[in-house]
């Protein structure tokens, strides 16, 4: 009789397993425990190439934008006010309201599918981005930038195969593993203020701004007012985060009722 590796049994068993949890109503990952061949015991979220639901599914009763009505007098999130830049019309990258809310839109765009999936397992960032009276930038890093990372984005900060080896309950990795997504999460989106709390000029055409990430912590060891970059050369945006200052262009911009997504094929942190 042929019977099957035994790593590939606990792949198709973690896809079997873990599909139903896009369809649960709390939005956040199940974890899945079983023993590897030696009998040791692991834990472990849905495979990133699981698809997520198609947009408009049950499994999201805010599918389509109607987290409550945008008071239309809100200014939509613009780009050039932001690097302070003077435009004579509006660019295609500026914000042009749009009906349907950032977790919409997010879900409509193909090439960031993994990160979108993240984002609905963070259940406050994931009701933040519904929300049509918040005022938001995504920067979102393609399904390819985040495939490469040489850890999965709920692996790091916390090392998680660590925490496993030393034997860690298993409601002490469940909270290790969404502090990461949450973390990862967060240091990708932008809650945008008027009056330029979220975001500071640091030269010509370059603009510092603040992560929610960096907000939430309060890095007070940090020498700098924020944790990425965002510039202007021609018509070209381009942003990097404050770590390395390597600048990667904006691929496409998509524009929702709350704000704006940057695409970007890049991560803005990593292991």
């Amino acid at each position: 009789m042929f019977h099957l590796p035994v790593s590939i049994l606990i792949y198709f068993s973690l896809i079997w397993a873990m599909e139903p949890s896009f369809v649960r109503g709390k939005n956040v990952v199940s974890l899945i425990t079983f023993k590897d061949s030696n009998g040791k015991l692991h834990k472990r979220i849905a495979p990133e190439e699981i698809p997520p639901r198609e947009h408009g599914s049950q499994a999201n009763p805010n599918a389509l934008g109607y987290m409550g009505v945008r008071d239309f007098s809100r200014p939509a999130v613009n780009l050039d006010n932001i690097l302070e830049t003077q435009q004579r019309k509006q660019q295609k990258f500026s914000a042009e309201l749009s009906p349907l809310s950032l977790e919409s839109k997010l879900s409509l765009v193909k090439e960031v599918q993994i990160f979108a999936g993240y984002v609905r397992n963070d259940v406050e960032t994931y009701n933040k981005i519904s929300d049509p009276n918040e005022d938001l930038i995504v920067i979102a890093p393609t399904n390819g930038a985040i495939s490469q990372l040489t850890s999965k984005p709920w692996q790091f900060p916390n090392n998680i195969d660590k925490l496993e080896s030393e034997g860690a309950t298993e409601k002490e990795l469940d909270m290790a593993i969404q502090e990461n997504i949450s973390k990862f999460v967060r240091s990708h989106i932008v809650v945008y203020n008027e009056d330029k709390n979220s975001y500071k000029r640091v030269g010509p055409g370059c603009t510092l701004l603040q992560s929610i990430d960096f907000t939430e912590g309060k890095r007070s060891d940090s020498e700098l007012d924020g944790d990425i970059l965002l510039k202007k050369e021609g018509e070209v945006y381009y942003v990097a985060s404050t770590k390395d200052k390597k600048f990667h262009a904006v691929e496409s911009i998509e524009s929702g009722s709350n704000g704006i997504i940057l695409t970007v094929d890049f991560p803005l942190v990593w292991p």
